[in-house]
């Protein structure tokens, strides 16, 4: 247990030195003071959550039992936005999602998936609005999501390539899941399995839809979806809510 506090308390330090060595790199480099400043700022948002030590290797002086019980409790605040995880019936399977989801920090207007590719992962947003745009309409979002949604499953679940591209609105705070992970996940929960194909069936007709409306038609379940529904930014007031969450962003 001493060698958990040791590390820990070598976090400040290491922070220090990986970011002069980041900033010598980058003078060296000649990078532009902009993507300079932008490096920087993920750096101090990496110490701020404690993420610049190596957190596998302290987890690994620990017993499987207590590194679950810290993934879980790690994972506790994503669990409780997303609808599908904060379900009672859920409860187990959020448990087994939350020890896998993996911090994953972007600045505004990043790419975190392009359409047509071959998906490898999904995304939870925590924190932050995120876009949604289709080869149709590549100036105008199909469609803007936020806080406790989760995007970029229906590649994995259904085996298809990319259906759209999602590009962040604003700073965003995510998790990530991978694709074999999920699936294995899956396989041990056969109704939240069904569920989650049902809802990634729907998305992807909803976008052939809007791409193609004469060749292929909405069910009645497509008209409203049923994990974003659910959500603070889609369920209620969505216009006055993403204003409100741009203005606290100084975006506006």
């Amino acid at each position: 247990m001493s060698s958990i506090l040791e590390s820990a308390n070598m976090a400040s330090q290491q922070f220090q030195l990986k970011l002069a060595q980041m900033e010598d790199y980058m003078r060296n480099k000649k990078l532009p003071p902009a993507l300079r400043e932008k490096v920087k700022e993920y750096f101090h948002m990496q110490h701020s959550e404690g993420k610049l030590y190596d957190e596998s290797e302290i987890l690994e002086t620990i017993t499987p039992i207590m590194r679950r019980e810290i993934q879980a409790f790690n994972g506790r605040a994503i669990s409780t936005k997303v609808p599908m995880l904060n379900s009672i019936t859920n409860r187990s399977f959020a448990e087994e999602i939350a020890i896998e989801l993996r911090p994953s920090y972007a600045f505004n207007d990043e790419i975190l998936i392009k359409e047509n590719t071959v998906g490898k992962e999904m995304y939870f947003i925590l924190n932050g609005i995120v876009e949604l745009f289709v080869s149709r309409s590549p100036d105008a979002p199909y469609i803007t999501i936020g806080d406790g949604c989760y995007f970029g499953e229906v590649a994995l679940i259904l085996g298809c390539r990319r259906t759209a591209t999602a590009k962040t609105k604003t700073q965003c705070v995510l998790y990530t899941l991978n694709r074999e992970r999920l699936l294995e996940i899956l396989e041990d929960y056969p109704a939240t399995s069904q569920y989650m194909r049902k809802i990634a069936v729907s998305r992807q007709r909803r976008v052939r839809h809007f791409l193609n409306p004469s060749s292929t038609f909405l069910a009645p379940e497509d008209e409203i979806d049923l994990e974003d529904s659910k959500t603070e930014l889609v369920g209620v007031a969505k216009s006055l809510l993403l204003n409100k969450k741009l203005q606290s962003k100084n975006l506006l």
